[in-house]
Parts: C-alpha cells; sequence; structure tokens
C-alpha cells in the first residue's frame, strides 16, 4: 500500500528531493514503490555501511569510491549479479554485474536510434 492510498492525498509532504540511505535496498525499493524515487544516488543498491561511513563518504565527496575493491565469486545476492567489496570503506555492492547488462542495454538502444 502506497502513502498515496493510506493518506487519500496525491502530496503528504513537500520536500527538494529525497535520498534512500539505510539497510541494503530497502530504502531504494520502498521509495520506487511509493512513486517517491525519480533518480538513483550512489547508495541505492549498498549495503553493509555505518552512519560513521556515510559521513565518511559525504565528507570525501565519495572519494575513492569502489576504487579499491574486491571481487567475491562465491557470494551471491541476486541471480546474474556478483558480490563487489569496497576494501577503502568496508562497503558491498551486491548487484554489481546486473547494473552493468542494464547499462549496455541501455547504451546499445541508444545506439540503434
Amino acid at each position: 500500500m502506497s502513502y498515496k492510498e493510506i493518506f487519500n492525498k496525491e502530496k503528504f509532504f513537500i520536500c527538494d528531493f529525497l535520498l534512500s540511505i539505510g539497510k541494503h535496498c530497502r530504502p531504494a525499493i520502498q521509495l520506487r514503490n511509493n512513486d517517491m524515487r525519480y533518480f538513483a544516488s550512489p547508495l541505492d543498491w549498498i549495503g553493509g555501511y555505518t552512519l560513521n561511513t556515510l559521513l565518511k563518504l559525504y565528507k570525501n565527496n565519495f572519494e575513492n569510491f569502489f576504487t579499491n575493491y574486491k571481487i567475491d565469486y562465491d557470494k551471491t545476492a541476486a541471480p546474474d549479479s556478483i558480490w563487489v567489496e569496497d576494501t577503502y570503506y568496508d562497503i558491498f555492492d551486491m548487484h554489481f554485474l546486473k547494473k552493468i547488462k542494464t547499462l549496455m542495454t541501455i547504451y546499445l538502444n541508444l545506439e540503434r536510434q
């Protein structure tokens, strides 16, 4: 059930934008399910971070974000995905391969036009 159905209003609150920050993919999924997700943010599908990690990322302007990483082929969270760990910030992306496939599909579709 979306917030529109609960409150029976088109707009419940006004804000400039919403960021999905929280445990794993759930905030991004909830924003999407409630028609409140209009763009992707760097932390949409990232897991394992704490509030301190989040503050460090923003203070550093996301410098070194997934520049130092390791791939764990034994872990999996979704079909057709691989587990990539950022060793600098100690966070992980469990949907990495799926993102690359999506980007390639978008690129190929644009190139055909």
